[in-house]
C-alpha cells in the first residue's frame, strides 16, 4: 500500500493534536539534562577538589545551571511542537 504525503501529514497532525503528554515531555527533557549533568560533574569535581566547601558550592552552581537548562529546553520543545503542529 502506498501512503501519500497528504495522508502522512494528516496522521502527524492528528498525533500532535492528541498532544504529547506533558509528563512525557518533562521526563525526556529531564533525562537529556541528566546526561549533560553527568558529563559536567566530572569536570567540576576535578577542577574544584581543593576542599569540600568549594566543591559543594561548585556542585550547587552546576545544579542551578542545569535546572535552568531543563526549564529552557522544556519551554523550547513545547513551543516548537506547538509551532510545528500549526504548520503541518
Amino acid at each position: 500500500m502506498k501512503v501519500s504525503l497528504g495522508q502522512l501529514r494528516r496522521v502527524i497532525r492528528e498525533t500532535i493534536a492528541d498532544g504529547v503528554p506533558e509528563w512525557q515531555l518533562r521526563q525526556d527533557t529531564s533525562q537529556f539534562v541528566d546526561r549533560v549533568r553527568d558529563r559536567i560533574v566530572r569536570t567540576v569535581l576535578m577542577n574544584r577538589s581543593e576542599n569540600g566547601i568549594e566543591r559543594k558550592h561548585a556542585l550547587d552552581a552546576m545544579n542551578d545551571v542545569c535546572d535552568e537548562l531543563e526549564r529552557k529546553v522544556y519551554d523550547l520543545l513545547d513551543d516548537a511542537l506547538f509551532a510545528y503542529s500549526r504548520k503541518v
